[in-house]
This record gives C-alpha cells, structure tokens and sequence, in this order.
C-alpha cells in the first residue's frame, strides 16, 4: 500500500508552447476596443458582399445583436 499524500503538488500551469502566462493578461480591456473592431470587419464584408452583388441582411442583423452598426 501506497502511504503519501493525495494531493498533487501545486506547479505552474504551462501550455504547449511553454508559454506560462496568457499574453492578454498584460493588456488593459480600455486598450482593446472589441465592438469597434468587429463594427469595421462587419463593414468591410457588408461592402464586399454589396460590390458583388449579394446580400448583407444577415451582417446587419449580426451587427445589431452585437450593438454595432453597418451603412452601406
């Protein structure tokens, strides 16, 4: 019979890439401003899918339920 401690020992969490702390964690949430950012790719598209002749009605819904808009 095994006598020893059940609990494993507390290490350092490391990912694959021996990385051991997520690179967001030193960016401040005021740096990144998500909604702006998903507003220009949403546009961007929405002008794509306009030149070629298709329908942005689902970018413009997806917009509105992220609270962004789109014009096109």
């Amino acid at each position: 019979m095994y006598v020893g401690s059940v609990k494993q020992s507390v290490k350092e969490v490391e990912d694959v890439n021996g990385i051991h702390n997520p690179v967001f964690q030193y960016l401040s949430i005021s740096i990144i401003d998500w909604k702006e950012d998903i507003g220009k790719r949403l546009m961007c598209e929405a002008n794509n899918r306009h030149e070629n002749g298709m329908s942005a009605q689902f970018l413009d819904t997806a917009a509105r339920e992220l609270g962004c808009t789109i014009s096109v």
